[in-house]
């Protein structure tokens, strides 16, 4: 079961992540996961329940599964490979590029920060107060991911 040492390696990124940013707690995490990893996303889940701890005790995982597109090179065609079949589903021809689908990214992390802004600092992005403390949002942008894949 490989979902196991990618939930602990998410884990150890994102509890890196925290510490970076000041957290005292992280919320939620969102992994995106591309289907030719092989990865199954509830397997995934439930490694990470095993995995978390410290600032991600009481966080949760949401896994955005990825397909791959497969262009073929005889008749141009384009489609996302739902399936292990990278067969030209309009010529049937078995020449094609396929590209993505192999995604194994954090996303972003929802968090939460004993530090409140100082007067006149704006509020973290997608920020709100919670308890006293800051809660935020880190977005890793378009095609970003935080600036870290997970290693396996």
């Amino acid at each position: 079961m490989h979902e196991l040492a990618i939930a602990n390696a998410l884990a150890e990124l994102a509890e890196g992540e925290a510490v970076r940013l000041g957290a005292t707690n992280v919320l939620h995490l969102r992994v995106k996961v591309g289907a030719l990893r092989q990865i199954e996303p509830e397997m995934l889940k439930d490694a990470f329940d095993m995995a978390r701890a410290g600032r991600l005790a009481h966080s949760d995982l949401e896994v955005s599964l990825t397909l791959p597109i497969v262009r073929c090179l005889h008749c141009g065609a384009e489609e996302r490979l739902d399936t292990f079949d990278a067969r030209c589903r309009a010529c049937g021809s078995t020449d094609a590029d396929v590209s993505g689908g192999d995604e194994l990214e954090l996303t972003s992390m929802e968090f939460e920060s004993d530090a409140s802004p100082a007067p006149g600092e704006a509020d973290p992005p997608h920020g709100g107060t919670d308890a006293g403390g800051v809660a935020a949002t880190v977005d890793a942008g378009a095609g970003g991911d935080l600036g870290h894949g997970i290693a396996h």
